[in-house]
């Protein structure tokens, strides 16, 4: 495949290349921040400032306390004195987390994660410890900064063990895979020119088959679409009319329950027999936090690549800047 990176005018190539190297200075960007007497836990965000959260809660299956993705106006049920309230906006001025922030602030224990704006306005005036992370780069490529650090937190308040050994492992082993993914990406890519990417997992993997899509749409800019084994067996594979527009990416597991290996394997042989296109992806790595982050690296470049084949510089959301713009 021939890439044209001369369309990437913001370096979409070299924040892509660096990733692994977030985990470690997310850890070291959270030192210091912990709580004490905590109950229930809420990270309030949008897009790529709430995602991080689903995965580690997905991750974190020993995790006795409830954990809230919050992404609206407001505050969910259950905020109180007890609660452990996470403000996130990549840029600091998401106005849904910054709305429940102003609520927040009278009744909970709060913490910002911010690159600046007016988040980091509001935790210095009133007092509240922030996560300052690097600036320069989307939201959805700042993952590996805000998952280490929101887990550095909970590490920190004394609500999980210590796993940043096991994560900054799992960093590791992303940048010796690197290269592999890199190139399973532009294969993928290829696959997926003039189709609408659909991604496809177990449940369990759901979070990260919803970032997948999300990598699409923003870096690719085209709509991409997610769902979850079994559920989607009970409507969604109906929708076969236009299915030559579609491109069907299946994130297997061998860990997966033997009925959903069998679904898939199933859905699969259906979908092709209608004229459907299959991928079926098993992510590396031994562990589920190592099958997390790299089928999510891989899809980074897939999307990244994809970019490149339709000529698209692939950090902009001029769509999600003028929706901003008219909101105001």
């Amino acid at each position: 495949m021939v890439v044209l990176v001369e369309f990437d005018k913001s370096n979409m190539l070299g924040v892509i290349d660096d990733f692994p190297n977030q985990f470690a200075k997310g850890f070291e960007l959270a030192e210091g921040i912990q709580f004490e007497g905590v109950e229930n836990i809420v990270v309030a965000g949008m897009g790529g400032s709430a995602s991080y959260a689903d995965l580690l809660k997905a991750y974190l299956t020993e995790l006795k306390l409830p954990l809230v993705v919050h992404r609206n106006y407001g505050l969910p049920r259950g905020v109180g004195r007890y609660t452990l309230f996470v403000a996130s906006s990549y840029s600091g001025n998401t106005e849904e987390p910054l709305d429940a922030f102003e609520q927040a602030i009278k009744i909970a224990k709060v913490v910002g994660i911010a690159s600046g704006g007016k988040l980091k306005e509001l935790c210095a005036k009133h007092n509240f410890p922030l996560v300052l992370l690097p600036q320069g780069i989307q939201p959805r490529s700042s993952t590996g900064y805000m998952f280490s650090a929101l887990l550095g937190i909970l590490e920190n308040s004394g609500i999980v063990e210590n796993k940043k050994k096991e994560v900054l492992a799992m960093a590791a082993e992303l940048s010796r895979n690197k290269a592999k993914l890199k190139t399973e990406g532009e294969k993928l890519a290829k696959a997926a020119v003039g189709k609408i990417p659909i991604i496809y997992s177990s449940e369990e993997f759901g979070p990260v088959a919803r970032m997948c899509k999300i990598k699409f749409n923003e870096n690719t800019k085209v709509a991409s679409f997610y769902n979850v084994f079994p559920e989607l067996n009970h409507h969604e594979m109906n929708g076969t009319r236009y299915i030559d527009m579609l491109h069907f990416f299946f994130i297997e597991k061998p860990d997966d329950h033997p009925q959903i290996q069998k679904r898939m394997k199933v859905t699969k042989k259906l979908l092709e027999k209608r004229g459907g296109s299959v991928t079926e992806i098993i992510p590396l790595g031994k562990t589920k936090l190592e099958r997390m982050f790299n089928a999510l690296y891989l899809f980074d470049w897939t999307s990244f690549f994809l970019a490149m084949q339709y000529g698209i510089d692939p950090t902009p959301v001029e769509l999600v800047e003028e929706l901003k713009k008219e909101l105001k």
